[in-house]
Order: C-alpha cells, then sequence, then structure tokens
C-alpha cells in the first residue's frame, strides 16, 4: 500500500466517524484531546516521544474514527496507523522538529471534527500525515 492509500481509508472512516457522530463520541474526542494536549510530546535531551503520551495520541485518532461504522475501514485504519508509528517516533527524535506545531494540528482536527467539517478534518489530516512524512524523508540523517 503506498500513503496516499492510508490517506484514502483514514479520510473515509473519519468521514463516516464524523457523519455519525453524536454526544459520546463527541464526548470521548474531547476527552482524548484533553489528554493528549495536556502531555509532553518529548523528554530529555535525546528527544524520545514518551510511552503515556504515544498512548494518548494513538487515543486520539481512533476516537476521531471511533464512529465509523465499517468494520474493514477501522481495521485498516490501525493496521496502516502502527505501521508508520516507528516514522511518528523518528520525526520527533529530529531536532528540527520542534518548531513544529503539533498540539495546533490536533486542535485543529478536533475543532473540525466537532464542527461536522469533513472536507476540512480530510484536509488536515491529510497535512498532518504528509508532514511528519516529509520531515522524516528530509532529514539529513536519511541522505545517502
Amino acid at each position: 500500500m503506498s500513503p496516499g492509500d492510508r490517506l484514502l481509508i483514514e479520510c473515509q472512516a473519519l468521514a463516516d466517524s464524523i457523519g455519525n457522530g453524536d454526544l459520546e463520541w463527541e464526548s470521548q474526542l474531547i476527552a482524548a484531546h484533553h489528554r493528549l494536549d495536556r502531555l509532553a510530546i518529548v523528554e530529555g535531551p535525546e528527544r524520545l516521544m514518551k510511552a503515556d503520551r504515544e498512548q494518548a495520541h494513538e487515543a486520539f485518532h481512533q476516537a476521531l474514527l471511533a464512529n465509523c461504522r465499517s468494520p474493514w475501514l477501522l481495521r485498516l485504519s490501525r493496521l496502516l496507523r502502527d505501521q508508520t508509528a516507528r516514522y511518528r517516533l523518528l520525526s520527533v527524535s529530529y531536532p528540527d522538529s520542534a518548531a513544529r506545531d503539533v498540539p495546533g494540528e490536533h486542535r485543529a482536527l478536533l475543532e473540525a471534527a466537532l464542527a461536522r467539517d469533513v472536507e476540512q478534518a480530510c484536509a488536515l489530516l491529510t497535512h498532518h500525515y504528509q508532514t511528519t512524512t516529509r520531515n522524516v524523508l528530509a532529514h539529513e540523517a536519511l541522505r545517502p
């Protein structure tokens, strides 16, 4: 699968989740974001991702998709998210990643989902994932 496949699958799951959103979904999404927003992204000079932050990050992204009614879309989204976790962990270890406003990206995703703006939410999710990909691929440690 290509990175575009992940975006296609996850945006479809997000659109379905937003379309089926209810008060319980909103409450869970807000709670997941609140926890994520309160935890530091990295620790120490090595800029290692904190385990509780990684768990909160996973929970937020799962909450975004929680009301998707397609078990296949959810299963594929989870599988693809698991496969890309190493790149997310790698991307935060670079000192230049500190300039990125990841909490702002998550806040914007939350707001678009709560506003039921599927187009904006998918655009933000796409940007969120593509920025991580670009940061990892552009890092000098990966250049030949």
